[in-house]
């Protein structure tokens, strides 16, 4: 797992042109029968739009890799809190072996990013390590790897019906079961997903 000595540098949102409404710090949610399976029902938090591109990670699918091999590959000591009962999600297809930690605005370093909505971004070591000390966030996502949109890309994915976005909720990124944050972001909109449908557009 490799996070950033400095962080990583985050949109505040404002762009220079070339791309509409900048959609960082909002939820944008896959259609389901979208064709890279890798997004597929996912839910994605966006946290850099501009017209150089746009970056966000998926929050609602865990990956394979084991917690406790990433303590012992961050030589993390005196633990009071255990590896088994943390997750590590799958970000998205992009640097899989780059962590970030999505968490609430409970906790903030120099290098923490503010999302919006009580969401922070924090993408260097030593919020892992004071989260496996008890000194972290209350309330946090450890994610490794990341979704990328080269210029435009994202904004042409958007007019081609492949995503719908909604406003960022704290709530259904962190107390929400992974199973359901797809759905119920859906549900802000007013839309279910039987009612969706890449051919037809927008419901």
């Amino acid at each position: 797992m490799e996070l950033e000595e400095d962080g990583i540098d985050i949109s505040d949102g404002e762009t220079d042109g070339g791309i509409g409404e900048s959609l960082a710090g909002r939820f944008i949610m896959a259609m389901p029968d979208s064709e890279c399976k890798i997004f597929a029902r996912s839910l994605v938090l966006v946290f850099e739009h501009t017209e150089k591109g746009a970056m966000g990670l998926i929050v609602n699918r865990v990956s394979g890799t084991s917690c406790e091999d990433l303590v012992e590959q961050l030589q993390i000591s005196d633990m009071k809190v255990p590896a088994s009962s943390v997750s590590v999600y799958s970000g998205g297809p992009v640097e899989q072996g780059r962590g970030f930690v999505l968490h609430g605005g409970d906790y903030e370093k120099e290098s923490t990013a503010k999302i919006g909505s009580g969401v922070s971004l924090t993408a260097t070591i030593d919020v892992v390590h004071d989260i496996f000390r008890g000194e972290g966030p209350k309330d946090f996502l450890l994610i490794l790897g990341y979704a990328g949109w080269g210029p435009l890309q994202l904004d042409g994915e958007l007019q081609s019906n492949v995503w719908l976005h909604t406003e960022l909720d704290s709530s259904l990124l962190f107390e929400t079961h992974n199973d359901l944050k797809w759905e119920r972001a859906l549900g802000k909109l007013g839309i279910s997903p039987e009612s969706l449908s890449c051919e037809v557009g927008f419901a």
